[in-house]
């Protein structure tokens, strides 16, 4: 999971292309510095969330930076028969939404 946080946040093409450039010898040091500092995106987050926070607080508002930053738990997997279920019924509704109906 390291390489892909890293390729994506050094902006990297793909994982194949970061596995062949990018030194492997560093790999426990940009570990280190991930724990300690965090990502741009992480830090980032919490500066849009704590400005957010102030600007809801102002208006009366009891929310918190952590209360704006979202959660993701555990990507879903799917057998290919719930899969099929779950796409006819998105489609299904987002073709009510263009027609206007409900």
């Amino acid at each position: 999971m390291l390489e892909m946080r890293l390729c994506l946040a050094l902006g990297y093409k793909s994982l194949s292309h970061f596995r062949c450039e990018f030194p492997y010898h560093e790999m426990p040091l940009w570990s280190e510095y991930i724990r300690r500092e965090g990502l741009p995106e992480t830090r980032i987050e919490a500066a849009i969330a704590i400005a957010g926070s102030a600007n809801c607080q102002v208006h009366g508002a009891k929310v918190q930076p952590k209360d704006l930053i979202p959660k993701f738990g555990e990507a879903k997997t799917l057998n290919g028969k719930d899969a099929s279920a779950a796409l006819k019924a998105w489609a299904t509704a987002n073709q009510r939404k263009e027609h206007g109906r409900q």
